[in-house]
Protein backbone atom coordinates (compact mmCIF):
# COMPACT_ATOMS: atom_id res chain seq x y z
CA UNK A 1 0.00 0.00 0.00
CA UNK A 2 1.13 3.39 -1.02
CA UNK A 3 -0.23 7.21 -0.89
CA UNK A 4 1.47 9.28 -3.07
CA UNK A 5 0.71 12.93 -4.71
CA UNK A 6 1.61 12.08 -8.66
CA UNK A 7 0.46 15.97 -9.91
CA UNK A 8 0.25 18.93 -8.30
CA UNK A 9 0.63 22.67 -9.07
CA UNK A 10 0.30 26.47 -7.70
CA UNK A 11 0.50 29.73 -8.56
CA UNK A 12 -0.76 32.69 -6.50
CA UNK A 13 -0.22 36.36 -7.65
CA UNK A 14 -0.90 39.91 -5.87
CA UNK A 15 -4.33 41.16 -5.80
CA UNK A 16 -3.20 44.17 -7.82
CA UNK A 17 -0.80 42.72 -10.40
CA UNK A 18 -1.47 43.19 -14.24
CA UNK A 19 -2.60 40.01 -15.31
CA UNK A 20 -5.13 39.52 -12.33
CA UNK A 21 -8.01 39.26 -14.75
CA UNK A 22 -6.73 35.94 -15.80
CA UNK A 23 -5.26 34.55 -12.83
CA UNK A 24 -4.87 35.30 -8.91
CA UNK A 25 -4.43 31.48 -7.48
CA UNK A 26 -4.42 28.52 -9.31
CA UNK A 27 -3.85 24.67 -6.86
CA UNK A 28 -4.36 22.15 -7.99
CA UNK A 29 -3.47 18.38 -6.01
CA UNK A 30 -3.65 15.11 -7.02
CA UNK A 31 -3.62 12.29 -3.68
CA UNK A 32 -3.06 8.68 -4.45
CA UNK A 33 -4.10 6.11 -2.39
CA UNK A 34 -2.78 2.49 -4.41
CA UNK A 35 -2.97 -0.85 -3.66
CA UNK A 36 -0.38 -3.25 -5.53
CA UNK A 37 0.44 -6.71 -6.03
CA UNK A 38 3.34 -8.17 -6.98
CA UNK A 39 4.42 -11.66 -9.02
CA UNK A 40 8.13 -12.99 -9.12
CA UNK A 41 7.33 -15.26 -12.67
CA UNK A 42 11.27 -16.42 -12.24
CA UNK A 43 14.50 -14.82 -11.55
CA UNK A 44 14.52 -12.67 -14.52
CA UNK A 45 10.76 -11.30 -14.99
CA UNK A 46 8.60 -9.76 -12.76
CA UNK A 47 5.01 -8.63 -12.69
CA UNK A 48 2.93 -6.19 -10.83
CA UNK A 49 -0.70 -4.58 -10.87
CA UNK A 50 -2.29 -1.49 -8.59
CA UNK A 51 -5.38 -0.06 -8.01
CA UNK A 52 -5.64 3.75 -7.53
CA UNK A 53 -8.44 6.08 -5.11
CA UNK A 54 -7.40 9.26 -6.41
CA UNK A 55 -8.66 12.40 -5.28
CA UNK A 56 -8.19 15.27 -7.07
CA UNK A 57 -8.91 19.07 -5.45
CA UNK A 58 -8.94 22.35 -7.36
CA UNK A 59 -9.14 26.20 -6.23
CA UNK A 60 -9.24 28.65 -8.56
CA UNK A 61 -9.69 32.45 -8.48
CA UNK A 62 -9.37 35.43 -10.72
CA UNK A 63 -10.45 39.15 -10.21
CA UNK A 64 -13.38 40.23 -12.20
CA UNK A 65 -13.30 43.47 -14.22
CA UNK A 66 -17.01 44.79 -13.32
CA UNK A 67 -15.90 48.44 -14.91
CA UNK A 68 -15.47 46.71 -18.37
CA UNK A 69 -19.12 45.11 -17.91
CA UNK A 70 -20.60 47.97 -16.54
CA UNK A 71 -19.50 49.92 -19.42
CA UNK A 72 -19.92 47.68 -21.91
CA UNK A 73 -24.12 47.38 -21.05
CA UNK A 74 -24.04 51.05 -20.61
CA UNK A 75 -22.69 51.42 -23.98
CA UNK A 76 -25.14 48.91 -25.46
CA UNK A 77 -27.94 50.59 -24.18
CA UNK A 78 -26.96 54.01 -26.01
CA UNK A 79 -25.85 52.81 -28.98
CA UNK A 80 -22.31 53.74 -28.26
CA UNK A 81 -23.70 57.30 -28.21
CA UNK A 82 -22.57 58.24 -24.64
CA UNK A 83 -19.20 58.32 -21.94
CA UNK A 84 -20.29 55.15 -19.79
CA UNK A 85 -20.15 56.39 -16.09
CA UNK A 86 -17.56 53.64 -14.83
CA UNK A 87 -14.84 52.75 -17.14
CA UNK A 88 -12.66 49.53 -17.73
CA UNK A 89 -10.44 48.22 -14.56
CA UNK A 90 -12.14 50.65 -12.12
CA UNK A 91 -14.34 48.64 -10.31
CA UNK A 92 -12.84 45.26 -9.25
CA UNK A 93 -14.20 41.92 -7.54
CA UNK A 94 -13.19 38.46 -7.64
CA UNK A 95 -14.33 34.64 -8.47
CA UNK A 96 -13.53 31.58 -6.61
CA UNK A 97 -13.76 28.11 -7.61
CA UNK A 98 -13.11 25.56 -5.10
CA UNK A 99 -14.06 21.60 -5.30
CA UNK A 100 -12.91 18.15 -5.48
CA UNK A 101 -13.70 14.35 -6.56
CA UNK A 102 -12.84 11.20 -5.84
CA UNK A 103 -12.12 8.87 -9.05
CA UNK A 104 -10.64 5.38 -9.64
CA UNK A 105 -7.81 4.22 -12.02
CA UNK A 106 -4.88 1.08 -12.40
CA UNK A 107 -1.55 0.77 -13.11
CA UNK A 108 0.64 -2.29 -14.70
CA UNK A 109 4.29 -2.34 -14.42
CA UNK A 110 7.14 -5.40 -15.24
CA UNK A 111 10.77 -5.76 -14.49
CA UNK A 112 12.68 -7.62 -16.31
CA UNK A 113 16.43 -8.67 -15.67
CA UNK A 114 18.57 -9.53 -19.03
CA UNK A 115 21.73 -10.44 -16.49
CA UNK A 116 22.68 -10.00 -12.73
CA UNK A 117 23.98 -6.16 -13.45
CA UNK A 118 20.71 -4.88 -15.26
CA UNK A 119 17.22 -4.10 -15.13
CA UNK A 120 14.58 -3.19 -17.42
CA UNK A 121 11.61 -1.72 -15.89
CA UNK A 122 8.16 -0.65 -17.41
CA UNK A 123 4.77 1.07 -16.34
CA UNK A 124 1.61 2.75 -17.48
CA UNK A 125 -0.72 4.90 -14.93
CA UNK A 126 -4.17 5.27 -16.23
CA UNK A 127 -5.46 8.69 -17.19
CA UNK A 128 -8.17 9.15 -13.82
CA UNK A 129 -11.50 11.14 -14.86
CA UNK A 130 -13.01 13.38 -12.73
CA UNK A 131 -16.14 15.56 -12.13
CA UNK A 132 -14.78 17.99 -9.45
CA UNK A 133 -17.84 19.87 -7.77
CA UNK A 134 -17.79 22.35 -5.13
CA UNK A 135 -18.76 26.07 -4.99
CA UNK A 136 -18.22 29.50 -6.60
CA UNK A 137 -18.08 32.79 -4.52
CA UNK A 138 -18.40 36.42 -5.75
CA UNK A 139 -17.26 39.44 -4.65
CA UNK A 140 -18.58 42.86 -6.10
CA UNK A 141 -17.93 46.03 -5.32
CA UNK A 142 -20.89 48.41 -4.50
CA UNK A 143 -20.86 49.83 -7.74
CA UNK A 144 -21.39 46.25 -9.30
CA UNK A 145 -24.25 45.02 -6.43
CA UNK A 146 -26.38 47.62 -7.93
CA UNK A 147 -25.48 47.51 -11.78
CA UNK A 148 -26.34 43.40 -11.12
CA UNK A 149 -29.21 43.55 -8.49
CA UNK A 150 -31.91 41.46 -9.73
CA UNK A 151 -29.74 40.09 -12.64
CA UNK A 152 -29.00 36.49 -10.51
CA UNK A 153 -25.26 37.31 -11.99
CA UNK A 154 -22.37 36.69 -10.21
CA UNK A 155 -24.82 35.05 -6.74
CA UNK A 156 -22.98 32.07 -5.16
CA UNK A 157 -23.53 28.98 -6.23
CA UNK A 158 -22.52 25.18 -6.69
CA UNK A 159 -20.12 24.69 -9.62
CA UNK A 160 -18.71 22.07 -11.57
CA UNK A 161 -16.32 20.70 -14.09
CA UNK A 162 -14.76 18.00 -15.84
CA UNK A 163 -11.02 17.18 -15.26
CA UNK A 164 -8.61 14.49 -15.77
CA UNK A 165 -5.40 13.61 -14.54
CA UNK A 166 -3.24 12.18 -18.02
CA UNK A 167 -2.09 8.68 -18.46
CA UNK A 168 1.63 8.26 -18.01
CA UNK A 169 4.10 5.57 -19.25
CA UNK A 170 8.00 5.18 -17.92
CA UNK A 171 10.65 3.06 -19.51
CA UNK A 172 13.58 2.72 -17.22
CA UNK A 173 17.30 1.06 -17.83
CA UNK A 174 19.50 0.96 -15.07
CA UNK A 175 22.90 -1.21 -15.07
CA UNK A 176 24.90 -2.15 -12.16
CA UNK A 177 28.84 -1.83 -12.88
CA UNK A 178 31.17 -4.41 -11.75
CA UNK A 179 33.19 -1.46 -10.30
CA UNK A 180 32.17 2.27 -8.42
CA UNK A 181 30.29 3.55 -11.27
CA UNK A 182 26.32 2.60 -12.00
CA UNK A 183 24.51 4.00 -14.54
CA UNK A 184 21.10 4.68 -16.17
CA UNK A 185 18.28 5.70 -18.23
CA UNK A 186 14.62 7.06 -18.55
CA UNK A 187 12.05 7.89 -20.82
CA UNK A 188 8.38 9.11 -19.91
CA UNK A 189 5.84 10.01 -21.85
CA UNK A 190 2.53 11.98 -20.30
CA UNK A 191 -0.80 11.84 -22.06
CA UNK A 192 -1.75 15.88 -21.37
CA UNK A 193 -3.43 16.27 -24.77
CA UNK A 194 -6.95 14.98 -23.04
CA UNK A 195 -6.09 18.46 -20.98
CA UNK A 196 -8.12 20.77 -24.10
CA UNK A 197 -9.95 23.26 -21.96
CA UNK A 198 -10.61 24.38 -18.62
CA UNK A 199 -14.22 24.17 -18.49
CA UNK A 200 -16.61 25.42 -14.98
CA UNK A 201 -20.35 25.20 -15.17
CA UNK A 202 -22.35 27.12 -12.78
CA UNK A 203 -25.51 26.09 -11.18
CA UNK A 204 -26.99 29.20 -11.48
CA UNK A 205 -29.24 28.94 -14.40
CA UNK A 206 -28.31 32.86 -15.77
CA UNK A 207 -24.27 32.00 -15.10
CA UNK A 208 -23.09 31.50 -17.85
CA UNK A 209 -20.52 28.36 -17.86
CA UNK A 210 -16.56 29.90 -17.30
CA UNK A 211 -14.40 28.77 -20.20
CA UNK A 212 -10.73 29.16 -20.83
CA UNK A 213 -9.15 27.02 -24.12
CA UNK A 214 -5.75 25.46 -22.74
CA UNK A 215 -5.38 22.76 -25.51
CA UNK A 216 -2.73 20.91 -23.88
CA UNK A 217 -0.27 18.51 -25.44
CA UNK A 218 1.21 15.01 -24.88
CA UNK A 219 5.06 15.26 -23.78
CA UNK A 220 8.26 13.41 -22.97
CA UNK A 221 10.70 13.46 -20.23
CA UNK A 222 14.49 11.50 -20.87
CA UNK A 223 16.66 11.47 -17.72
CA UNK A 224 20.45 9.96 -17.59
CA UNK A 225 21.89 9.58 -14.19
CA UNK A 226 24.66 7.56 -12.10
CA UNK A 227 25.94 7.13 -9.12
CA UNK A 228 29.51 6.99 -8.30
CA UNK A 229 29.71 4.02 -5.00
CA UNK A 230 32.93 5.99 -2.88
CA UNK A 231 32.77 2.74 -0.04
CA UNK A 232 29.93 0.73 1.60
CA UNK A 233 28.65 3.47 3.03
CA UNK A 234 28.97 6.87 0.56
CA UNK A 235 27.28 6.78 -2.78
CA UNK A 236 27.47 9.87 -4.98
CA UNK A 237 24.73 10.75 -7.56
CA UNK A 238 24.43 12.41 -10.41
CA UNK A 239 22.11 13.60 -13.40
CA UNK A 240 20.51 15.36 -16.24
CA UNK A 241 16.92 15.41 -17.74
CA UNK A 242 15.00 17.44 -20.05
CA UNK A 243 11.06 17.66 -19.60
CA UNK A 244 8.79 19.01 -22.65
CA UNK A 245 5.67 21.39 -21.59
CA UNK A 246 2.67 20.64 -22.38
CA UNK A 247 1.68 24.14 -22.93
CA UNK A 248 1.63 25.94 -26.69
CA UNK A 249 2.91 29.62 -27.21
CA UNK A 250 -1.03 30.61 -28.39
CA UNK A 251 -3.30 29.24 -25.27
CA UNK A 252 -0.65 29.79 -22.56
CA UNK A 253 -1.81 31.60 -19.69
CA UNK A 254 -0.57 33.06 -16.37
CA UNK A 255 -2.17 30.17 -14.26
CA UNK A 256 0.27 27.79 -15.38
CA UNK A 257 3.34 29.85 -17.50
CA UNK A 258 5.17 27.01 -18.35
CA UNK A 259 8.50 26.17 -20.55
CA UNK A 260 10.20 23.20 -20.80
CA UNK A 261 12.75 22.32 -18.04
CA UNK A 262 16.07 21.03 -17.95
CA UNK A 263 17.25 19.22 -15.05
CA UNK A 264 20.45 19.34 -13.17
CA UNK A 265 20.46 17.26 -9.89
CA UNK A 266 23.04 16.19 -7.67
CA UNK A 267 22.86 14.13 -4.28
CA UNK A 268 24.69 11.44 -1.54
CA UNK A 269 23.71 8.19 -0.15
CA UNK A 270 24.70 6.94 3.24
CA UNK A 271 24.23 3.47 4.64
CA UNK A 272 25.80 3.34 8.16
CA UNK A 273 24.19 -0.28 8.48
CA UNK A 274 22.77 -3.02 6.14
CA UNK A 275 19.10 -1.78 6.97
CA UNK A 276 19.35 1.44 6.96
CA UNK A 277 19.82 4.15 4.37
CA UNK A 278 19.66 7.63 4.25
CA UNK A 279 19.27 10.15 0.79
CA UNK A 280 19.81 13.61 0.02
CA UNK A 281 18.93 15.24 -3.07
CA UNK A 282 18.90 18.82 -5.02
CA UNK A 283 18.01 19.68 -8.56
CA UNK A 284 18.00 22.65 -10.12
CA UNK A 285 15.62 23.02 -13.38
CA UNK A 286 16.56 25.73 -16.34
CA UNK A 287 12.83 26.78 -17.22
CA UNK A 288 12.48 28.22 -20.58
CA UNK A 289 10.66 31.64 -20.58
CA UNK A 290 6.71 30.92 -20.64
CA UNK A 291 5.60 33.73 -23.21
CA UNK A 292 1.80 34.56 -22.52
CA UNK A 293 -0.70 36.71 -24.99
CA UNK A 294 -4.05 35.98 -23.70
CA UNK A 295 -7.52 37.94 -23.46
CA UNK A 296 -9.83 37.71 -20.80
CA UNK A 297 -13.50 36.79 -21.01
CA UNK A 298 -13.69 40.56 -20.20
CA UNK A 299 -11.47 41.69 -22.88
CA UNK A 300 -8.40 42.80 -20.80
CA UNK A 301 -4.84 41.46 -22.87
CA UNK A 302 -2.17 40.37 -20.76
CA UNK A 303 0.79 39.92 -23.37
CA UNK A 304 4.29 38.87 -21.72
CA UNK A 305 6.95 36.42 -21.21
CA UNK A 306 7.11 34.93 -17.58
CA UNK A 307 11.30 34.25 -16.42
CA UNK A 308 11.11 30.74 -14.97
CA UNK A 309 13.35 28.35 -12.56
CA UNK A 310 12.90 26.57 -9.68
CA UNK A 311 15.19 24.05 -7.28
CA UNK A 312 14.14 21.08 -5.70
CA UNK A 313 15.22 19.12 -2.41
CA UNK A 314 14.53 16.22 -1.22
CA UNK A 315 15.32 14.16 1.74
CA UNK A 316 14.63 10.46 2.86
CA UNK A 317 15.34 7.52 5.29
CA UNK A 318 14.57 3.59 4.86
CA UNK A 319 14.75 1.34 7.55
CA UNK A 320 14.65 -2.05 7.11
CA UNK A 321 13.08 -4.89 9.50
Amino acid sequence: FAMDAPFGLKTEYDNGWVGRYQALKSKVTSLDLTGSVSWTINPQFALGASLIAQRTKVDLSNAVDFGALIAATQLAECGGECVPSVLPQSADGTARVQGDDWSYGWQLGAEFKPTAQDRIGLAYHSKITHTITGSATFQLPPIAQVAFAGTGLFTDTSASGPFATPATAWLSYWHEGSGPVSAGASLGWTGWSEFKQLRVNFDNPVQPPEIENEDWRNTFFASLGMDYKVNEQWTLRGGVAYDQTPTRDSTRDPRIPDGARTWLAVGVGYTPTQNVTFNLGYAHLFVDNGDVNDVSVTGDHLVGSFDNSGNLLAASGTFKF
